[in-house]
């Protein structure tokens, strides 16, 4: 249990995969889905305090299509590095089967630390909700995802509601969440510069301390994965997140990808015949 969380700061690989998976796959024709239109570096919050690199988001949306939903993609590098450029390749996979995604950044630590990286997420959020029906998606189909880091804070998201309260929002506008080998609690130590050394913040920080602070039905439904072979621990606190979940009566589904790791259940989402997102998909547009 004391090596993942060392192991959890190279998360961020994976979408340097992801990127390299995505060059290497075939073109896309006609056959494979509708055509891609991106939009990026989009800027999802102006305000104090802005900053012009990480308060962005793309856009990659089905040409043709109208009342699509849409995922907000987080990704994962233990709060401290990664970036949206890696994950259009995850993005145009889920795109060419009708479904729109946003892939945003967020502030990183040590530049910031818990809850500002929450704070970024909920913003993310917020105008994907304002703008939506601008880019003919359905405002009412909205799902969170995230990988690793980007699972806990999607997570967070859903059950602790003060981060969408204070865009002026409910947890009941995230139509699902998709956590994929997230660190959903986390231990007494690690990761001072971004949770902090005080035991009441961090414990604030982990979406299973919050389960027990809601009724059902303020809590979207959830599908959690992890890899059979993930990052030691990390399967075990998926079961329990789960658990948590079902006991208080929140849809939840949980699977473990076999044959994947912690890096490899995110980067092979790339390739069209992915058991992963086959799972994503069936939850998202069944």
């Amino acid at each position: 249990m004391m090596r993942w969380p060392w192991l959890l700061q190279w998360s961020a690989l994976a979408g340097l995969l992801l990127g390299l998976a995505g060059a290497l796959l075939p073109p896309v024709s006609a056959a494979d889905g509708p055509a891609i239109i991106t939009h990026k570096d989009l800027s999802y919050f102006s305000g104090e305090p802005a900053d012009a690199q990480r308060h962005l988001l793309d856009l990659y949306l089905p040409e043709g299509k109208k009342g699509f939903p849409v995922i907000l993609f987080i990704h994962g590098g233990a709060w401290r590095s990664g970036s949206k450029e890696l994950y259009g390749p995850l993005a145009q996979n889920f795109v060419r089967r009708g479904i729109g995604v946003a892939v945003a950044n967020y502030r990183l630590s040590p530049a910031v630390q818990h809850p500002e990286h929450e704070r970024d997420v909920a913003r993310a959020f917020a105008w994907l909700v304002k703008h939506a029906k601008e880019y003919d998606a359905d405002p009412e189909r909205l799902y969170v995802m995230g990988h690793s880091a980007g699972a806990h804070l999607v997570a967070l998201l859903a059950v602790d509601p003060r981060y969408l309260r204070a865009e002026g929002l409910s947890s009941n506008r995230i139509r699902g969440v998709i956590g994929v080998s997230g660190p959903y609690t986390l231990g007494p130590r690690g990761f001072e510069n971004v949770f902090g050394e005080d035991e009441a913040k961090r414990l604030d920080a982990y979406p299973l301390r919050h389960v027990t602070d809601l009724e059902a039905k303020e809590i979207p439904p959830f599908r959690i994965l992890a890899a059979d072979g993930d990052y030691v621990g990390l399967p075990a606190i998926a079961r329990s997140f789960a658990v948590a979940l079902e006991k208080h009566g929140v849809k939840v589904r949980r699977n473990e990808i076999a044959g994947r790791d912690h890096i490899t259940i995110i980067a092979r989402m790339a390739q069209p015949e992915d058991p992963a997102i086959k799972q994503i998909i069936e939850f998202v547009a069944p």
